[in-house]
Order: C-alpha cells, then sequence, then structure tokens
C-alpha cells in the first residue's frame, strides 16, 4: 500500500484514513475511519514495481525514502528517530555526509522537532530531486487563521544546484506577511509546480478557503493554480505587470523600435490601463495605447497585447479586481520582502 504523500495526482479516489485508538482492552490499535477501496487507475505489483520511489536505495535517494525502502523490503522495524541515530552515528565517526544526506538530515529533524511540521519529496521521472516542500507548524497556522488571500514566487541563486526556490506567504491580522510554505524546484515547470500545491493542499485543511492567489506574470503555471486551488482566483501582480509591458515595449526587437517620445506615451498609457478603475476608463486607455502602437503602419505589438492581455484583462486590470477580497493586495511585494531578508544569509554557492 502507498502512503498518500506517493499517491500520484490522478484524483484516484482511493483513500483509507486510520487512527491510533486505546482499545477496551486498554492495548493500542489502528481503527479504520474512512475507506474508500476503489481506484480510477490499473493496481498490480508489475505497475508498482516501476514506481520512482521504489528503487529509492539505488539511485541514492534521501534518507526518508531509504526508510521507506528498509521496512518494505525486510523484516527491521525501524523509525525516523533510528535513521536520525544513524546519520548522528556517521558524522559523530569523522564521515563527510553527501549534500543529499545533509538534507535529508536536515528534514528528519524538522520533522522530529514538532509532529505538526510536515514536509515531503517528490522525485521526478528520472529519478531526480524534483521538489523539495516544507511547512511547519507555525505556517499551517497561519493559514488555518488566514486562508483568503496567498501570494507566490520564485527566486534563483539561493543554492549551487540551481534549484530554484518557491514561498508562498499569507497576510496576518495586522497586514504583515507571513510565509506559509517553502518549496526547492528543479525546474520552475508545471510538474513541479503541482508538487508544491499538493504539499500545500495536504498540509493545510483550510485550502479550500484561499479566495485570491497573486502570481507573477513570467510564472507559466497559472493553469495549474486554477486546477489546484478551483475556488481561487488568480491575479496577476500590478508591479511585474507593469515592468513587463514596459520592457517589451522597450527591448524586444520582434515588434520593432519606437521613437523615445510614443515610448514614454506608452508607458503612461500601460500604467494608466493597469489602475483604471472602471471598465470605460480602461477601454479609454486601450484605445490610446492602439494608436500609439499602429503607428506607421505597424500591427505586431497590437496583435500581441490583444492576445496576451486584453484577453486576460480580469487577472490585472484594476477594475475588475476591485471588488474582489484580495484585502488591496495588489502585488507581490510581501513575497519579495521575504527573499531579500532570505538572500542576506543565503547565497548562490551555498549547498
Amino acid at each position: 500500500m502507498r502512503k498518500s504523500h506517493n499517491l500520484r495526482r490522478m484524483e484516484c479516489p482511493f483513500q483509507m484514513l486510520a487512527q491510533v485508538t486505546q482499545m477496551e482492552d486498554g492495548w493500542w490499535g489502528l481503527v479504520v475511519k474512512h475507506e474508500v477501496y476503489s481506484h480510477n487507475h490499473q493496481v498490480s505489483p508489475r505497475i508498482y514495481q516501476h514506481y520512482p520511489a521504489i528503487d529509492a536505495s539505488a539511485s541514492g535517494g534521501f534518507k526518508h525514502l531509504l526508510y521507506e525502502y528498509i521496512r518494505e523490503s525486510s523484516d527491521h522495524h525501524v523509525t525516523m528517530k533510528d535513521i536520525h541515530n544513524l546519520v548522528a552515528r556517521l558524522r559523530s565517526s569523522g564521515a563527510q555526509l553527501s549534500d543529499d544526506d545533509a538534507v535529508a538530515d536536515t528534514i528528519v529533524n524538522f520533522n522530529l522537532e514538532s509532529s505538526m511540521n510536515v514536509s515531503s519529496v517528490h522525485q521526478s521521472a528520472r529519478g531526480n530531486t524534483g521538489v523539495i516542500s516544507i511547512t511547519s507548524g507555525h505556517m499551517r497556522s497561519i493559514v488555518d487563521s488566514f486562508p483568503e488571500v496567498l501570494q507566490i514566487d520564485c527566486t534563483h541563486k539561493t543554492n549551487k544546484y540551481n534549484y530554484q526556490l518557491l514561498a508562498m506567504v499569507a497576510m496576518d491580522q495586522f497586514g504583515h506577511g507571513q510565509s506559509v510554505q517553502y518549496s526547492l524546484l528543479e525546474t520552475n515547470a508545471d510538474w513541479h509546480m503541482a508538487k508544491c500545491l499538493d504539499h500545500f493542499k495536504r498540509a493545510n485543511e483550510h485550502w479550500r478557503f484561499v479566495r485570491i492567489v497573486i502570481v507573477d506574470k513570467d510564472m507559466r503555471e497559472v493553469e495549474v493554480v486554477r486546477q489546484k486551488l478551483p475556488e481561487a482566483r488568480v491575479l496577476y501582480c500590478h508591479f511585474h505587470v507593469i515592468k513587463w509591458l514596459h520592457e517589451t515595449i522597450r527591448k524586444s526587437t520582434k515588434y520593432g523600435a519606437y521613437p523615445a517620445d510614443v515610448l514614454i506615451q506608452m508607458k503612461h498609457t500601460i500604467t494608466n490601463m493597469t489602475y483604471a478603475r472602471t471598465e470605460a476608463d480602461y477601454e479609454t486607455h486601450r484605445a490610446e495605447f492602439k494608436n500609439l502602437s499602429l503607428r506607421e503602419g505597424r500591427q505586431e505589438l497590437w496583435d500581441y497585447f490583444e492576445k496576451n492581455w486584453n484577453a486576460e484583462k480580469k487577472m490585472w486590470v484594476m477594475a475588475y479586481r476591485i471588488d474582489l477580497p484580495h484585502f488591496k493586495n495588489h502585488t507581490n511585494n510581501r513575497v519579495e520582502s521575504l527573499f531579500s531578508k532570505v538572500k542576506q544569509h543565503v547565497k548562490g554557492h551555498l549547498t
């Protein structure tokens, strides 16, 4: 039987929830509280043997995967504490931990610190560590109390292996940003984002109360967020929208070079479109941008804007988000502030 945190995300209905309970005779035992013994995919020993985690020991996986492997493949009864002690003995003997083992040691210690801490490690199809996610008990309590708005962003240069650091931030009762999850991503792709959100949902039972998710326009996983958090409205960060469009008209050779005075007018128009508080105001500024972009018979920039921005105007124009429960969060500035503090201590050359 696979544990729930190793289930492939196929919307499989299979569930078996058990609780440790003291019996009438005084002994402790497992009592099944809820079970659904059906699958929406084929199940067999042969298929099971092809799962990447099964060959964890051969692929140099993390210690907690080795823990699973030992329990499933031998008669030895081990606990996470045993694995922790093994690593400690290796360290005291003078043996140098590999980077993988050092990370595994950190994750084991994190889990041992509190029963409320949650961590997960997902392997890619190639057997590499694809995503590492951690959520502390304090982070979970923040989501329990303030689940409505979630800001998500990634940053680079936090480790020598070029894993991206993804942070999720909520807003507390004082309007301060509070981190609610950290994830290390091998690369920023759909599968990796899906695993981050799977971890978020597993760690926080109130994930269904998330109403607003603010992301960077450079984030290509918007559809993944929509699928994993169907009750939430995804919004673009205003700062990144303006920055992205300004750089597009200034740097891109695809749309040709515009005169300096036209570029200045375009920049003002982009800002005005972003902060337009009524649909009529937006359409007025959009018409201004159209006139500027179509000068000298050009069409490419306007076509790009219509396809990539006007079609998604409800994600970035103020008029279409003014009444949403975002508590005046229109940027990812709380995540950016967090990253600036993290990078005072974490550098790109570190393991």
